[in-house]
């Protein structure tokens, strides 16, 4: 179960994300085209490996955070996507979409991203 909210001509969809051995907050976000959702960059902060990935369903890049280093792992997504999100869009292979992406409305929308992220994580892991 997980929630999406639109921004800018990207979706964002937030879950609590379980695999055989780890789990926690993961952020995929989509691109919606007639063929179905392109996943562009996925965030997954699981509790015992955090790590993100450029390009899951293509070139799958994947960098590990160090929770030593990163203590906020949801802080720490959202300030990459607010800073970065064209750097990260082109180094997932997906920069041609960039000229169809509102930068600003994403920005302006990633506090309440953020703080939805959080509840949604936090209300998953007390069930």
């Amino acid at each position: 179960m997980g929630e999406t909210i639109s921004a800018g001509g990207l979706e964002f969809f937030l879950e609590n994300r379980q695999t055989t051995d780890d789990g926690g907050p993961s952020m995929q976000i989509l691109l919606n085209r007639e063929q179905g959702l392109v996943q562009l960059l996925r965030f997954d902060l699981f509790d015992g490996n955090p790590h993100y990935h450029y390009g899951p369903g293509s070139q799958n890049i994947r960098y590990d955070l160090d929770r030593l280093t990163h203590p906020d792992p949801i802080g720490w997504a959202c300030g990459q996507i607010r800073e970065r999100l064209q750097l990260m869009l082109e180094k997932s292979g997906f920069g041609a979409v960039c000229s169809e992406v509102d930068f600003p409305k994403i920005s302006t929308a990633l506090q309440g991203i953020e703080d939805q992220w959080r509840s949604f994580s936090e209300a998953e892991t007390r069930q």
